[in-house]
């Protein structure tokens, strides 16, 4: 078997760092490596596998960066948030937590998958379901960066991701608040967080801060830009109840999690992905796009939801706006 080294750099190490009690940040430092947002690569980690060049699918969870041009950089960063479940995974986060902030010996391979053309549509519609926001996130990420660079013709951005718990939302909280408050005039982003299994107790989500730097997918800071991963410390989410006029059971229907860069709303219980779907289409002046990745349950609701009212047959004879599905299922990919 022969095994292609992607993205030669000097180093051929990763730095692995367990950020929550069930979750991994992986970073390659400087590769020289050309992919698209909403791609994977193929890792081979030698030394937390048991067989020799066992190669798993991760998506890169980051986006090229790019100079003050706007052109992408010949090196970057791949950076990969991975949720700890069975077999290789548990096997990564048991290495991680021995060897917490330190390198580990990493082949990569890719990149591979033919992401969605977001950049073709006038209303883009993300939806994630736990670890799926790894998928969406870079899109969001892409999305912003070429607005930035007046390079898309998405005027707004549906994010949707839904979680079963606070603890759930980790990093991903962390970067959501800096891309909210770094928008342009031109692109308009409607944040939709959604906590499934919220209690009447409101947890906290403080993580001990790092002595080293482990990486987020981007930065708002001056010097590199949305385009750049940036090297902070772990997050400390904080959350707190808000007033917003809706209850149920006696407990509030919606909390701020509060991160080193803002704060973010989320709302408890599982969005209404038929009907938040049908209110874009009906409202977009233009093209839809409707991309999710998680569970089938989730992803067999937005197939659902495509079928009929405004994304249905009858409205595209009436002259409807065009509705494009693009659909990643945890093993599969089905579009159209």
């Amino acid at each position: 078997m022969i095994f292609v080294n992607r993205g030669e750099s000097a180093s051929r190490s990763a730095t692995i760092t367990a950020i929550s009690q069930d979750s991994i940040q992986l970073v390659l430092p400087n590769r020289q490596i050309k992919w698209s947002a909403g791609q994977h690569v193929f890792l081979i980690l030698p030394t937390v596998s048991n067989i020799p060049f066992e190669a798993h699918p991760f998506t890169i969870a980051n986006i090229p960066e790019r100079d003050q041009r706007g052109n992408k950089s010949s090196e970057t960063d791949l950076v990969f948030y991975i949720r700890a479940m069975d077999g290789f995974t548990r096997k990564l986060y048991e290495y991680a937590q021995a060897h917490n902030g330190g390198t580990v010996p990493a082949l990569v391979d890719g990149p591979y998958g033919v992401p969605p053309p977001i950049h073709t549509f006038t209303t883009v519609i993300l939806i994630a379901g736990g670890s799926g926001v790894s998928f969406t996130v870079p899109l969001l990420l892409d999305i912003v960066s070429a607005a930035r660079r007046q390079k898309t013709p998405v005027k707004r951005v549906v994010f949707v991701w839904s979680v079963k718990n606070y603890e759930d939302l980790g990093w991903a909280s962390e970067v959501l608040t800096m891309v909210n408050q770094t928008l342009t005039p031109t692109l308009s982003l409607d944040l939709r967080i959604h906590v499934t299994r919220a209690s009447g107790l409101v947890p906290s989500l403080e993580s001990e801060k790092q002595a080293t730097d482990p990486m987020s997918p981007m930065s708002p800071s001056s010097e590199k830009g949305l385009d750049s991963p940036i090297k902070g410390s772990r997050t400390d989410v904080m959350i707190s109840t808000i007033e917003d006029g809706s209850t149920q059971g006696g407990h509030s229907m919606s909390k701020v999690v509060k991160t080193g860069h803002g704060s973010l709303k989320t709302r408890i219980g599982r969005p209404d992905l038929s009907a938040i779907i049908q209110e874009e289409i009906q409202a977009s002046s233009g093209p839809v796009s409707v991309n999710a990745c998680g569970p089938s349950r989730m992803t067999t609701a937005v197939r659902h939801a495509l079928t009929g009212g405004a994304a249905g047959p009858s409205a595209a004879m009436h002259g409807g706006v065009e509705v494009s599905m693009y659909i990643e299922n945890f093993g599969a990919v089905r579009s159209h």
